[in-house]
């Protein structure tokens, strides 16, 4: 009998179901409530602040100049590398007038006995003329 009596008592301590309920009285989720309130009407305000949002006749609207602002940023990017790649072009092309002029140099001095070291003399010359009219260019 004692046993059967223990085998009832498992059973039913076995199908014994626990439910986990917050012991939260009213205030204290009236203070989570408006935490979360607080938190949600900061990030509106640093929005606002940021020029993300716009205040309308019909409410809260975003605002298009956050938008422009990224498409403008990702353009001027655009515009660098491209002012780069032509900088680069302008160098090559500098160089190649100054092999240009110092070879029409040397065929107009060609018919005067000059020796080797006056061929690289005019080419350091004309390096350093265009490296000046390219600063007074940027000046």
């Amino acid at each position: 009998m004692e046993t059967l009596n223990t085998l009832k008592y498992a059973n039913r301590a076995r199908n014994i179901k626990n439910k986990v309920v917050l012991n939260q009285d009213k205030t204290s989720k009236q203070m989570s409530s408006l935490r979360i309130e607080i938190q949600k009407l900061t990030m509106e305000l640093l929005e606002f602040k940021q020029g993300k949002r716009i205040s309308g006749v019909d409410g809260d609207q975003v605002s298009d100049v956050c938008h422009e602002n990224v498409m403008l940023k990702t353009e001027n990017d655009k515009l660098r590398v491209r002012v780069k790649a032509l900088q680069q072009t302008i160098d090559t092309q500098s160089v190649r007038i100054t092999d240009l002029i110092s070879s029409q140099v040397l065929a107009s001095m060609d018919g005067t006995d000059v020796d080797g070291g006056v061929e690289d003399l005019i080419q350091k010359y004309l390096i350093e003329i265009e490296g000046l009219r390219k600063q007074i260019d940027r000046e």
